[in-house]
């Protein structure tokens, strides 16, 4: 996470596909980059995997390993949930803040 707005700048990768979202810096470098935030959701690999149609590319292999490695995928009806948009809005800040009014309104 710490990397990520410096990387979104200097590659202009589009689309990140994680779990737990990103802070807000790098929510604002996705939005003056035209980048977004794609939550895969736990116990959906089979169904990503079947969107995956050819791995183009890895770069950063050696020097960050697999799961932290960029992948160059090419994908047809992949299906995620943009949890973080090109527009500043994040999903997670929203139901936190929910989640947040709701408990103080039962304690």
């Amino acid at each position: 996470n710490p990397y990520e707005p410096d990387f979104i700048a200097k590659t202009g990768v589009r689309i990140v596909i994680g779990k737990g979202g990103m802070d807000a810096k790098t929510l604002a470098a996705m939005k003056k980059h035209g980048c977004v935030y794609v939550q895969a959701v736990g116990g959906g690999g089979a169904i990503y995997a079947d969107a995956v149609k050819k791995v183009a590319a890895v770069s950063m292999l050696k020097e960050f390993g697999a799961a932290e490695a960029v992948w160059h995928l090419d994908v047809v009806d992949f299906r995620g949930v943009v949890a973080m948009d090109a527009h500043g809005r994040s999903l997670f800040a929203d139901v936190a803040a929910d989640s947040a009014a709701k408990l103080k309104g039962l304690i």
